[in-house]
């Protein structure tokens, strides 16, 4: 009786697992080891370039988020008085008379406060006063001597005290900025594929971008004013480095690292003004006195020529009557002389007033014009916030959440980007987690196909989920 077959046949076709094999065979080995036995594993690994691997050896990532998401903010201005206000900086040369010399001379003040000064208070020029164009005016400026005027979010320096009238400002000369502001973050942060720091202006306009990877947690802010223009600077240092330079931040020493950078501060409106300005060069006075000095030798001149008038009166006296004639005549042109002198001298001055009275008319008649242009107060306070809410800011930014876990998945699945040429890669292997890696060298007691194996197979990509 004939034994019925199946139906169908299945072949199999097999192949070794190298990897896998020699991976168990690894295992086996290190219980060989336990139990006194020499463990001889089948292969090991050599060389190779690392395309993906773990967070230690990452590089950023090009997979561009498709926005970035702002997560926190921390303002960047020091408080005074609990409060964060901005301040006006103001430049302008002066000329010391005694000694003809030139120097650049710093104003700064926050705008509608009090500074008292020798017993006395007096108060600083108002937001409206400086967006009003009255800077030089409220302070007693040349408007043809200032420089540039700024809005800051820090003082430079209150050394000294400026007054004029009922107006005060804190002065200083060009010897550099003394003031110096640090915030801390609470802990080291960096710039990652997951996070960025990100400098804010006024406005919200990114300024700057913290380098991806550098770590930092101390944010140490000056003010840079010169004759081209004024300059908030950051350094973004570490702990160990802000500790190391305990206050003495010139000892801060790792700048081109990408810790130090600066960008330019908003300009206020500076206008001309040509009384302020005539007045405060002093060509006012110039003129008056000029015309005081003429009208005085004018009537120096006018007695001197008293004794020409009296030879003159004597000359014709003598002509009408010898002897008496002449004294009479003396008398009469010393009269003359006398009375002219006088009056023109009476008459020069009230004319004189007359004239400056005209100049300084059309002085203040003429059209102002603008030394500075300068956005408006809302370039500072966008839609009307102030204090801690606007100003200079560094801001934590994060990907939208799809797109965060979409980063998230990839680098566990597959592991981080990177770029690295390692001579042994049995150590990044052990670590597990996603893995590419290019032309890795396989060496040990296999055939030449298991070695093409294993090195195909992380040339591919793969996820090692270790047992140890």
């Amino acid at each position: 009786m004939a034994t019925k077959g199946p139906s169908s046949n299945t072949r199999i076709r097999w192949h070794v697992d190298y990897y896998l094999t020699g991976e168990y065979w690894r295992y086996a080995a290190k219980t060989d080891e336990t139990l006194g036995r020499t463990p001889y594993p089948l292969y090991e690994l050599g060389a190779g370039r690392i395309r993906r691997g773990p967070a230690s050896l990452a590089r950023p990532s090009p997979n561009i988020p498709r926005m970035w998401v702002q997560q926190s903010a921390k303002n960047l201005m020091p408080s005074v008085n609990n409060q964060k206000n901005a301040w006006v900086i103001v430049s302008y040369t002066e000329t010391d008379p005694n000694t003809n010399q030139t120097t650049i001379t710093y104003l700064n003040w926050q705008p509608g406060v009090s500074i008292s000064y020798n017993g006395q208070t007096y108060t600083t020029p108002s937001w409206d006063d400086v967006y009003g164009g009255l800077i030089e005016e409220k302070l007693g400026l040349n408007a043809n001597a200032v420089i540039g005027a700024w809005v800051s979010p820090m003082s430079a320096s209150e050394s000294d005290v400026y007054t004029h009238g009922s107006y005060a400002a804190y002065e200083y000369y060009n010897s550099g900025s003394t003031v110096t502001a640090v915030f801390d973050m609470g802990e080291a942060v960096k710039t990652d594929d997951l996070l960025k720091y990100v400098f804010e202006d006024t406005t919200g306009t990114e300024m700057f971008t913290a380098p991806w990877g550098l770590q930092f947690r101390y944010i140490i802010e000056q003010i840079d004013v010169g004759s081209s223009g004024a300059n908030v600077m950051f350094y973004l240092a570490t702990k160990s480095d802000y500790d190391a330079a305990a206050g003495d931040y010139s000892k801060l020493a790792y700048a081109s690292e990408g810790r130090l950078f600066s960008f330019p501060l908003p300009s206020l409106p500076v206008t001309e003004n040509a009384w302020q300005s005539y007045n405060y060069t002093g060509e006012r006075a110039y003129d008056i006195q000029m015309r005081e000095i003429q009208k005085n030798q004018n009537a120096i001149n006018g007695i001197a020529g008293v004794g020409t008038s009296a030879i003159g009166g004597a000359i014709a006296g003598s002509m009408v009557l010898p002897g008496l004639g002449t004294i009479a005549g003396a008398v009469a042109g010393i009269a003359t002389g006398a009375i002219s002198t006088a009056t023109n001298y009476v008459t020069s001055g009230h004319y004189d007033n007359r004239t400056q009275e005209a100049v300084d008319k059309l002085t203040s008649s003429q059209t102002a014009a603008m030394i500075v242009t300068a956005r408006g107060r809302r370039g500072i306070e966008p839609f009307g916030k102030y204090g801690d809410t606007f100003g200079w800011c560094i801001v934590k930014m994060q990907p939208d959440p799809p797109r965060a876990a979409e980063i998230t998945a990839e680098q566990s699945e597959l592991g981080y980007v990177t770029d690295s040429y390692a001579v042994d890669c049995s150590q990044i292997v052990s670590t597990g987690g996603g893995l590419r890696i290019e032309g890795l060298e396989v060496k040990g007691n296999i055939p030449p196909e298991g070695k093409a194996y294993i090195a195909a197979l992380f040339a591919r990509g793969v996820r090692l989920d270790l047992i140890q």
